[in-house]
């Protein structure tokens, strides 16, 4: 049977509701240029950083307090034909930001941002600085496994803490550019309709209900999420790869491959 597609648009997250993931940043101390810094990036953690909000930009502060006086690449960028920056490097829309007096002064010729004493500042992108990094806490771990949500969900409580829930703009982020690295990659999640009603597996409280199938057809009872487009419901007895989450440790991924 075709799955059918669910309204899990989950376009309309409000601020209040609970991000699952936070980041936690890693200042490192090989000079680079901007480019080569978001590569290191990319390749070791998840990218280079974004600082997005006040609680991150103190989150950044305690990750960062031995380090705070070094400048330092951020993870926000430019092209030589915009005057202002718009996006961070993991896709993260620019709004929030803490210039330095002044700052930025160099629209035309300084297209990446640095940050120092928690200020940012524009620089000229081949100039060679630390970098700061971020990864999630807690960690995600695409499982490469072909198994039913059931099994994928005993998977994930048994070697790490659950199936990912995706409550917010965030955690919706840090899954698409996750996914977005496998070529039509459908993952299961932790969202079940069970009594009548959907829910997250990990208990976080469930946003927009309004939105979501009151009565879905069985089987397609289990929540998947079909690359980076928007969410579906699927026949839990299907077989696919799934996303777990773990609340100690850093895992970037792990490749289950039978």
């Amino acid at each position: 049977m075709k799955s059918a597609q669910v309204l899990l648009l989950l376009a309309g997250l409000t601020g209040s509701t609970t991000c699952l993931l936070l980041r936690k940043y890693i200042f490192v101390s090989i000079p680079s240029s901007w480019n080569d810094a978001q590569t290191y990036c990319r390749e070791h953690y998840i990218d280079i950083s974004t600082i997005d909000s006040v609680e991150e930009l103190n989150q950044y502060k305690m990750d960062i307090a031995d380090n705070v006086v070094n400048r330092s690449w951020i993870g926000l960028s430019k092209r030589p034909d915009e005057r202002n920056f718009v996006q961070w490097s993991d896709g993260s829309v620019f709004g929030f930001a803490s210039w330095l007096t002044g700052q930025p002064d160099g629209p035309t010729s300084q297209h990446c941002a640095t940050i120092v004493n928690a200020f940012f500042a524009d620089f000229f992108c081949t100039n060679i600085l630390p970098f700061i990094c971020y990864i999630w806490e807690p960690s995600l771990i695409m499982v490469q496994e072909m198994k039913t949500w059931h099994e994928a969900l005993v998977y994930c409580r048994t070697q790490y803490t659950d199936l990912i829930s995706l409550n917010t703009e965030r955690d919706l982020l840090a899954v698409n550019n996750m996914v977005g690295k496998f070529d039509n990659v459908s993952v299961w999640i932790g969202l079940n309709f069970l009594d009548g009603s959907w829910f997250w597996v990990n208990n976080e409280t469930l946003s927009n209900p309004v939105l979501l199938p009151s009565c879905p057809i069985k089987p397609l009872h289990c929540g998947a999420k079909p690359g980076v487009s928007v969410l579906e419901n699927k026949g839990c007895m299907e077989k696919m790869n799934f996303i777990c989450y773990h609340t100690q440790g850093y895992v970037k991924f792990k490749n289950h491959m039978h």
